[in-house]
């Protein structure tokens, strides 16, 4: 469906995508910080990026990891911290709680995962991850602040 879209008319499909509030200032916040920032995704890099330039966002092209990249977010984040200089810590935010239980299977502990409160995931999947010790549940305004204020948000 999503690449049908995508051949048949372009420009519509990205007209019909929209940012939640609020995360476009804060992805211009963390571009403008020492913080490294990657978007890894299951849409196509390229879409990603010109979805980002409709927004005047120049994000850089190199840390979107889209669906091209044909590996399990988990690969990728193993990959981020194996290419990593110094020991790193990486905060992962996601809206599928599926593939936040994939990558704590994959027994990244340098990983800490973030069920994003909106998106696609129902009430039953925020339950869950709020009775994880492991995830924490995130809301779309705790995510628009400084990461200081995102550990122990309940």
């Amino acid at each position: 469906e999503r690449d049908r879209a995508i051949k048949t008319n372009l420009e519509n499909w990205l007209n019909l995508h929209s940012f939640y509030p609020g995360v476009i200032n804060r992805i211009k916040e963390i571009l403008a910080s020492p913080t490294d920032l990657y978007i890894v995704t299951t849409k196509e890099g390229r879409f990603v990026k010109q979805l980002l330039q409709q927004e005047k966002l120049d994000f850089p092209t190199e840390k979107i990891i889209g669906k091209e990249s044909q590996r399990p977010k988990s690969e990728t984040l193993r990959q981020l911290i194996t290419a990593a200089a110094n020991p790193v810590n990486i905060w992962f935010v996601e809206d599928r709680l599926e593939s936040l239980y994939k990558v704590q299977k994959a027994d990244l502990e340098q990983v800490k995962l973030f069920l994003a409160d909106w998106g696609y995931n129902t009430p039953q999947a925020r339950e869950s991850a709020d009775k994880d010790p492991d995830i924490e549940l995130i809301s779309l305004e705790q995510f628009s602040q400084d990461f200081s204020q995102w550990l122990n948000l309940n």
